[in-house]
């Protein structure tokens, strides 16, 4: 049975493969990412794969962004089924190099 799935970090990686194959499979996908302007690499795929993906900007760390992109899914759907947390960063330093503020923004996106 089809499902809806609304997808954080797809512009890159394992996001976009992750978008497409559930495209693939027969789902409604909902691609999101803090930038659509990034999208190339998502639309590059999805073209190559020969299916739809409703892509949306959502910021995982501004709520008034997550709430627009579910508000926007309910509106269209009238659910989501399956969400699947992608979104994340690293950090290319040690423990003791990082600021507070550089370790927060990673917790908070992680």
């Amino acid at each position: 049975m089809p499902k809806v799935i609304l997808i954080t970090g797809t512009s890159t990686g394992l996001g976009v493969a992750t978008a497409v194959q559930a495209a693939q499979a027969g789902h409604t996908v909902y691609a999101t990412m803090r930038n659509t302007q990034k999208r190339g690499t998502l639309d590059a795929a999805a073209q190559v794969a020969g299916v739809s993906l409703n892509v949306l900007q959502l910021d995982v760390q501004d709520t008034g962004s997550v709430n627009a992109a579910v508000d926007t899914v309910i509106a269209e759907q009238g659910h989501i089924d399956v969400l699947i947390n992608n979104a994340g960063m690293g950090y290319v330093r040690s423990l003791e190099q990082a600021e507070e503020t550089d370790i927060q923004k990673i917790l908070d996106i992680n």
